[in-house]
């Protein structure tokens, strides 16, 4: 039997899986199919324009990198000209009638092989260019489907380097019950759509994929953030207990949610789903929610053909279905829309131009993007007009910097109404537009905004991030990522106090609203309205039934206050344990 071993990562959730694992390793495997004589031209084709974007792709590269690794791509480049190889892949297309990704994929083996057989250091690196080029040009080739996507066990745990937002729906679907992925942290895309669907799940474990093996069992702990590889029997029985009374206590929670939230000293407090695809609606009200705070509308591009790599820009009919099916689940509840916000690490896979950026974070993302791309940005703002008609739609616009992004927005929504009434269709008069703030410039500028606007909503996965200067994907300095940081804090009052005075209703939208272990933090600070991933909602609705305002804002006082960091996390870690007897994850 083998050793126990226990790794520690970034868990998300408070779930536990048991189960087996399956190593997703995203390996490229050429098809085979027969083609007709008549279409031998076409295919060669085909492989001439993937032959093409991997130039393409390479000289790219090349620009951004120091000229000694440069040269060192050349030689691909140099590779991928190859007229012999070209004639041999030609060759083999006539003579077996074979689709051409597997020509291709013949003909570099034959190659790989061959080299390989030659015992001399200098030729075992050629290999490793060889098999570099050849993925390239496969990925050009193909089109990932889910056809061709890995067949996962019920049950199992996924353990993978990096997945893709549309991996992880497919997973999800197929029924995987745990993700152990090596990179990215609780704020990344997929740790978002994980906790959407109440999978448990580990990131930041390094080198994980070289340490396990397909069908080894495995458990996994999101509560105290570990992995154990090779659990003994006392494990498996201990943790299944665990497992069980997780689950009976969630059920007892969103039992007691169905009322409305409200703290031991009678504020009323909304709390409001965050969604990413129109699958999620049903999740309203499962948890008890009041609503929808933020509506992520960038998946429609990156899933817009159910698949990452075949993303398109979707049509206003796409738009405004996806808005109606939403409204159709979740009826007058409030619907806030956040226009599309793509950049940082949401890069659209499809040929933009201006979607290219040397430094996306801080480049042309969100609401700058959309300005500059007035044919996709109305477009989404079209749809919207006309579904608003069937529910409470409010609209908010990401990463907002300056108070002219707020009077162009305004100048779009006016040209898209102008455009609807001349095609005869109908839309509300009474939609909302409000501010994501999320840019410490926004948060600082927050009483001009809101003369402008009809509410806000804070963003505080990117506000944390732009604060501290970090990114919050980037596990080398996730120590630096903290939500309790004075200077954050101090941020999130004056857009609260702004609010406030103009009489704005404002909502945190950011993933620190759906840890109870912020939750007082976030009512000492004066917030009314959380939106959150609907599977938290149960628990944060009883965290909430817990607490005293009054004493949430001496927290945030003592807070801000404290002369280290270490110091103001054990201020919060010990208000939470008094207050809170269910304290799950601190």
């Amino acid at each position: 039997m083998k050793e126990k071993i226990t790794i520690e990562g970034l868990g998300v959730g408070v779930g536990v899986a048991i189960g087996n694992i399956f190593i997703y390793r995203d390996k490229i495997v050429a098809p085979i199919y027969d083609i007709k004589e008549s279409e031998i031209e076409a295919e060669f084709d085909r492989f001439l324009i993937a032959i093409e974007r991997s130039k393409a792709q390479i000289l790219e590269l090349q620009s951004s990198l120091e000229s000694s690794i440069a040269n060192i791509l050349a030689t691909h480049i140099f590779m991928l000209e190859d007229k012999t190889i070209h004639n041999e892949i030609k060759n083999h297309l006539f003579e077996n009638l074979k689709n051409i990704e597997h020509a291709y994929s013949e003909i570099m083996n034959f190659y790989i092989k061959k080299i390989s057989s030659i015992a001399n250091s200098s030729l075992a690196e050629r290999v490793a260019d060889i098999y570099d080029i050849k993925n390239r040009v496969l990925k050009n080739l193909l089109v990932q489907t889910e056809a061709n996507r890995p067949k996962v066990p019920k049950d199992s745990i996924l353990v993978a380097r990096n997945i893709t937002p549309s991996d992880t729906l497919y997973f999800i679907n197929a029924g995987v019950t745990g993700f152990v992925i090596e990179t990215g942290g609780e704020t990344s895309h997929v740790a978002i759509l994980a906790k959407s669907f109440a999978i448990p799940s580990i990131f930041g474990m390094h080198n994980i994929t070289s340490i396990c093996k397909n069908r080894d069992e495995v458990v996994l702990d999101a509560k105290n953030n570990i992995v154990i590889l090779y659990p003994d029997k006392d494990d498996i029985d201990n943790y299944s207990a665990i497992k069980q009374a997780i689950e009976e206590e969630e059920r007892g929670f969103i039992e007691n949610s169905k009322e409305a939230s409200e703290t031991q000293d009678g504020v009323r407090i909304d709390v409001l789903s965050n969604l990413d695809i129109p699958e999620e609606a049903f999740t309203v009200k499962k948890y008890n929610s009041d609503g929808v705070g933020l509506y992520r509308t960038e998946f429609l591009y990156l899933l817009s053909d159910g698949c990452y790599e075949k993303a398109i820009i979707p049509t206003e009919e796409m738009h405004f279905n996806s808005y109606k099916s939403i409204l159709d689940e979740i009826g007058d509840l409030k619907f806030t829309i956040r226009t599309l916000d793509l950049g940082g690490d949401k890069v659209l896979p499809i040929e933009i131009d201006s979607v290219k950026d040397d430094n996306p974070f801080l480049g042309w993302r969100g609401i700058r993007f959309c300005l500059s791309n007035k044919d996709i940005f109305k477009t989404q703002l079209r749809a919207i007009l006309r579904a608003s008609v069937y529910g409470n739609i409010n609209i908010m616009i990401p990463m907002v910097s300056v108070l002219a992004e707020i009077f162009n927005v305004k100048k779009c929504i006016e040209e898209c109404k102008e455009e609807l009434i001349k095609r005869g269709d109908k839309f509300s008069d009474n939609i909302k537009i409000g501010a994501l703030i999320e840019v410490p410039a926004a948060a600082l500028i927050a009483d001009k905004l809101a003369k402008y606007v009809d509410f806000f909503s804070i963003g505080s996965n990117d506000l944390v991030q732009y604060t501290l200067a970090c990114d919050r994907n980037n596990d080398k300095v996730g120590y630096l990522y903290n939500p309790i940081h004075a200077s954050v804090l101090k941020l999130m009052k004056n857009v609260i106090d702004v609010a406030d005075k103009y009489n704005l209703p404002v909502t945190i939208c950011g993933e620190m609203a759906g840890r109870l272990y912020y939750t007082p933090v976030l009512l000492g600070l004066g917030l009314k309205s959380l939106s959150m991933s609907s599977v938290s909602i149960p628990l944060i609705k009883n965290v909430i039934s817990a607490l005293n305002v009054s004493e949430c804002k001496i927290l945030v006082e003592n807070i801000i206050n404290a002369e280290t960091d270490i110091e103001a996390k054990k201020l919060l870690t010990g208000f939470v344990r008094e207050k809170i007897p269910f304290t799950k994850k601190v």
